[in-house]
């Protein structure tokens, strides 16, 4: 028993660098200039405005000062919670990523190329999000009837 204890313990010690690698990584990749600069430019208010305003219903008239105005609103409220999302950023790439994995995201987002990738993405998400988020409105709205049926259902 002494031995299966100790052999615990050795193996809990050897896997307690591989949890400090990982978080030191997730650091290192959290704090490359392209990741803050993505995060800095990652909810402006025009985007913030667009989103907003394209998931109004359809029958709901909103100007485009307003929808500014709520977009800044938006943007200053992300800009807010931004420390505690890059905890969580911090805590989830350590959990979920290797090293390896976290070594290539380091290596790839400090190059020209990655580094441009992460200032197009999210324009890229915000464009598509902004362009589907209509249908996906319109989709839910469609089956309310039968997420309606669910919520006033007993439970199984």
């Amino acid at each position: 028993m002494k031995h299966a204890l100790r052999g615990l313990a050795l193996s809990a010690a050897l896997a307690l660098p591989a949890a400090a690698d990982t978080d030191a990584l997730a650091e290192e990749y959290l704090a490359l200039p392209a990741v803050q600069d993505m995060l800095s430019d990652m909810f402006p208010a025009e985007a913030m405005a667009q989103q907003f305003s394209s998931s109004m219903p359809p029958n709901v008239a909103l100007s485009d000062d307003k929808a500014l105005k709520v977009g800044k609103i938006l943007s200053d409220t992300m800009q807010e919670i931004r420390p505690e999302m890059e905890r969580l950023m911090l805590e989830k790439s350590a959990e979920l990523f290797t090293e390896a994995e976290l070594q290539a995201m380091i290596d790839f987002y400090s190059s020209e190329v990655g580094a441009s990738v992460l200032r197009k993405n999210q324009t890229f998400f915000s464009a598509t999000m902004t362009e589907l988020n209509p249908k996906i409105m319109a989709a839910v709205q469609a089956r309310q009837g039968e997420i309606a049926q669910i919520l006033q259902g007993a439970d199984e």
